[in-house]
């Protein structure tokens, strides 16, 4: 960053840049060249064409404070201007030869402070990797490279980059391009600056470069237990999980997978499906599914490793029979008190009915404890309508044992027609008749 300065001390410094074109009049010479002599003294060499007798100004201006002089062959433009700014001058050049030549001047004239010309410009790297920046400025004596924190609260001079940062190298800290290798990732987000110091000694800076580190990526993790492969009714949940490790200061991620063959060319993410365990949807047939790992470390997360592919398979649950209700147990305790009575009537009627037979007797007798007490009065009132119908039909149509005999009732007396079927009971008081009837042989 090595310029050519004019330092003009009046007011303030001021600083002239010439530039200065010849062409010829009567004879076409551009070989003349001009030379800087002094920083408030410029001068241009005319010796080819002879010695200079006369110098003007032509057309255009020249800064205020400075004039044109000569002396021998030379021209001079010497002074200090008051005024900045771009000025034309067309001089106008006399030798001794009696030829005529124009010059050109282009003054351009400005303060003493500083000026950045070039700002360094941003880079994005991967870790370890190299950036370079570059800046510059006009009307300078000094310069300084820093490393500037994101948050802007820690400044770094770049001379001493390296040793805050471990492994960091550093070039170029007196030129105008600062050269950064083996760049670590604890560099993401600083800036690269350069401030300058003016002739006039006012301080500038330049923008900051902000420095993007590209982190390496962790190396992938290891999966130490699959997943297994399942079979299951509706009902009965399966559940696939995965067993990973990574390097020290890794997160492990995951992302499971479905398909519906045995491929890994079609997966889809399962949605919400994102930890080391998961549980498949209870859905009728064969699905395939694996899922993806990954470990992550300041922000980076790596390849993945995907693990095996395996099948579930859930299968309908057998339809279930309705068992029959059991039967109740045998009731052990004795009926209720209020139904004693029923229970006696039942008997009383029972043996009643031992004029008919003995048989209805003994079947009710056989009755285990448990059954109601109103089945016996039921049963009981069967065989009394059964014996008194089986009496009315046999009076009615019946014949006796003593046919063609007159019978006579030891109870009251009746005594049958011998010309009728003689009854198995009395009519008049219905007594039966047996071996005990009075019988009287009336045959003829």
């Amino acid at each position: 960053m090595k310029k050519k300065q004019i330092s003009i001390f009046l007011l303030s410094v001021m600083l002239i840049c010439l530039s200065i074109g010849l062409s010829a009049g009567a004879y076409a010479d551009n070989s003349t060249s001009l030379t800087i002599s002094t920083a408030t003294n410029w001068q241009f060499d005319t010796s080819t064409v002879g010695n200079v007798t006369a110098l003007s100004v032509a057309s255009g201006k020249l800064p205020s404070g400075m004039s044109l002089t000569y002396s021998g062959t030379a021209s001079i433009l010497s002074g200090t201007p008051t005024e900045a700014g771009a000025f034309d001058a067309t001089v106008q050049i006399t030798t001794d030869t009696s030829a005529s030549y124009i010059v050109n001047i282009t003054v351009k004239v400005t303060d003493g402070k500083p000026a950045i010309t070039k700002n360094p410009t941003g880079e994005t790297v991967d870790e370890g990797g190299s950036a370079k920046f570059i800046s510059r400025a006009d009307n300078c004596k000094a310069f300084v490279w820093r490393l500037v924190s994101a948050d802007t609260t820690n400044t770094v001079p770049a001379a001493d980059a390296a040793d805050y940062f471990k492994g960091l190298k550093v070039e170029g800290t007196d030129t105008d391009t600062l050269v950064l290798s083996n760049i670590p990732a604890s560099l993401n987000g600083w800036a690269v600056e350069c401030k300058f110091t003016g002739n006039d000694g006012s301080l500038l800076y330049s923008n900051g470069a902000v420095i993007h580190v590209n982190s390496a990526k962790p190396a992938s993790p290891k999966i130490s237990n699959q997943p297994a492969a399942a079979t299951a009714e509706i009902g009965s949940g399966v559940t696939l999980s995965v067993t990973a490790s990574a390097e020290t200061g890794c997160t492990l991620t995951y992302q499971w997978y479905s398909c519906d063959e045995n491929s890994k060319d079609n997966l889809k993410a399962v949605s919400g499906a994102v930890s080391a365990s998961f549980t498949p949807p209870q859905t009728e047939g064969t699905l395939y599914y694996c899922v993806d790992v990954f470990a992550s470390k300041d922000g980076v997360k790596s390849d993945a490793v995907r693990s095996s592919l395996v099948e579930v398979t859930y299968t309908k649950a057998p339809e279930s029979t309705p068992s029959a209700a059991p039967e109740p147990a045998p009731v052990q305790t004795a009926p209720p008190a209020e139904s004693a009575a029923p229970a006696s009537d039942e008997s009383s009627g029972t043996a009643g009915g031992d004029n008919s037979g003995s048989s209805s007797g003994e079947k009710s007798g056989s009755v285990k404890k448990s059954t109601p007490w109103f089945i016996f009065v039921i049963i009981g009132v069967g065989v009394i309508v059964v014996c008194v119908g089986t009496a009315i039909i046999v009076t009615a149509t019946g014949k006796g044992k003593y046919d063609d005999e007159v019978i006579r009732c030891p109870s009251c007396g009746w005594e049958s027609d011998p010309d009728e079927s003689t009854p198995y009971f009395c009519p008049n008081c219905g007594r039966p008749f047996g071996d005990n009837a009075q019988s009287k042989n009336t045959k003829k």
